[in-house]
């Protein structure tokens, strides 16, 4: 017998329920082994050449390295000090953050046990894998996968705390929720999910009192100061750093409903109820009550994604992004968890979300070859290219991070220190240098000024990155042209092209 939904009774043959167990932990090691732990070696791509460039001066340089190019300084900090143990390759870069968010994968197992008994643990840490943002973070060189892993730290901390009252519960509360803040700024969304939390619990008669609740307020918020100077500050400046579009309805819908995972879940449930001829069992309690996990969760998936469209478009200012908003899949794979936790027979349910993880194992596993990406752009195949083609000839870049918009950011040294990152890891010996983007005052005339140097030699090249924020490939072309070089692509793949510019007496 076991205890899925808290009260409910399960009675299922041991030896179907074990061997439904074994398929969903098959397929389970199937995603984290294909879709986590093998593109941890692959290619950085651009945005994780940031960390790459924040950690390259050591634990000491960090606060001022995350002055110039915006980063979370725990992250940081976490990957100098892996940096200086065990060396810069992509795997090192990249393993802190797998292992975080394992340890959310396991967090997340005990907030489904929290909200909905001991059944929807597991499920909810294998509902957790569908997520394909979830995945991207566990093999990026970034900090969500931190942040999602505090994020549900202080959803179990906060629901403890509420339920019992104990003082050890808000700390664990107030610690976990700014970490989740300063892993990324744009996780303080959330606390509009915990706000709605807690109302409810202290309707419901939470044992805590309102100085109780005052005093975590105020101690968060002290925490959160240092946070509150660096935000204010990159808000002054903050055209130079933003990018993407403002959120559509259609986005907002997106946001607040996780199709990518039900549109793999919700057909293997189908065929799941066909063939195991399931049913969903009657969730035990009184028929007018809301049960007190349904509400925590509910309101840490909507909050977020609500906060967010609301301030992008009052603001102008696009802070609606995927990753933006890891820190729903917690809740939302929680309750997904307690959702199959309901399914009778309790090998229906662990039949279902099986089939889902080897749906997603087929699909996005690119199993037509053995190594597998990390997202679409290989600057380790992009430099190689262009070392074999042409051995220490100079590289512009059009194409880099949202600052190169800025020309008084691209001409300054400093800068173009991590716009030109990508080549700095890839091609060390190689001089490089990133090209203004954008069509603002004095960003021609800068450009002319930094390519001057690789347009007097007798080659270069040129890798483009193409992307929203606009490129200088024609303006290149055209520079080129005049100056007698002739221009031929050697390497193309996925929004990164490399090509080589050669005299014309000396083209190939």
């Amino acid at each position: 017998m076991e205890t899925g939904i808290r009260g409910a009774s399960r009675r299922a043959p041991p030896v179907r329920l074990r061997a439904a167990s074994g398929v969903l932990a098959a397929a389970a090691a199937l995603v984290l082994a294909r879709l986590w732990a093998m593109p941890l070696a692959a290619s950085l791509w651009l945005d994780e050449f940031g960390t790459v460039w924040v950690t390259g001066g050591g634990l000491s340089g960090v606060v001022e390295r995350t002055r110039l190019f915006p980063q979370s300084i725990p992250y940081a900090a976490v990957v100098a000090v892996a940096r200086s143990g065990f060396g810069s390759t992509e795997l090192c870069l990249r393993l802190p953050s797998f292992l975080a968010m394992l340890a959310a994968a396991l967090l997340v197992a005990r907030l489904g046990r929290a909200c909905f008994g001991a059944g929807a643990g597991g499920l909810a840490a294998g509902a957790f894998l569908l997520f394909p943002g979830v995945e991207f973070a566990a093999a990026d060189a970034r900090p969500y996968a931190f942040g999602v892993l505090a994020a549900t730290a202080a959803l179990l901390s906060l629901r403890a705390w509420l339920q019992a009252g104990r003082t050890r519960d808000a700390l664990g509360y107030v610690l976990a929720t700014a970490m989740a803040i300063y892993f990324h700024y744009l996780f303080a969304a959330a606390l509009a999910g915990h706000a709605i939390y807690a109302a409810y619990r202290r309707r419901r008669g939470a044992p805590v009192s309102l100085q109780a609740f005052a005093s975590a307020a105020a101690g968060l918020i002290l925490l959160l100061v240092p946070a509150a100077k660096r935000v204010a500050a990159m808000a002054a400046n903050r055209r130079s750093h933003e990018f993407g579009t403002l959120p559509d309805a259609m986005g907002l819908f997106n946001a607040l409903v996780p199709v990518r995972v039900l549109g793999f879940l919700i057909p293997a449930v189908l065929v799941a109820f066909v063939l195991c001829r399931a049913r969903i069992a009657r969730a035990m309690g009184a028929p007018s009550s809301v049960p007190d996990g349904l509400v925590l969760l509910l309101s840490a998936a909507l909050a977020p994604p609500l906060v967010l469209f609301a301030v992008s478009r009052t603001f102008s200012t696009p802070l609606f992004q995927g990753r933006y908003l890891l820190e729903t899949a917690p809740a939302w794979a929680a309750l997904l968890g307690g959702a199959l936790a309901r399914v009778e027979p309790p090998a229906a349910g662990r039949l279902s979300l099986a089939g889902a993880l080897l749906a997603v194992f087929l699909v996005r596993g690119e199993l037509a070859r053995l190594p597998i990406g990390h997202g679409r752009e290989d600057w380790r195949g992009a430099l190689a290219a262009a070392e074999g083609a042409a051995p220490g000839a100079p590289v512009l870049l059009a194409g880099s991070f949202a600052e190169a918009r800025d020309p008084a950011l691209a001409a300054d040294p400093r800068h173009q220190e991590y716009l030109t990152e990508p080549v700095r890891y890839y091609a060390p010996r190689t001089a490089a240098i990133a090209l203004p983007l954008g069509s603002a005052p004095g960003a021609d005339a800068l450009a002319g000024r930094l390519a001057g140097p690789a347009l007097s030699g007798r080659r270069f090249v040129l890798i483009e990155r193409a992307s929203r924020l606009g490129s200088r490939v024609e303006w290149v072309e055209g520079l080129a042209s005049a100056r007698g070089f002739a221009g031929r692509e050697i390497w193309h793949n996925g929004p990164l092209r490399v090509r080589l510019y050669e005299r014309s007496g000396e083209a190939r």
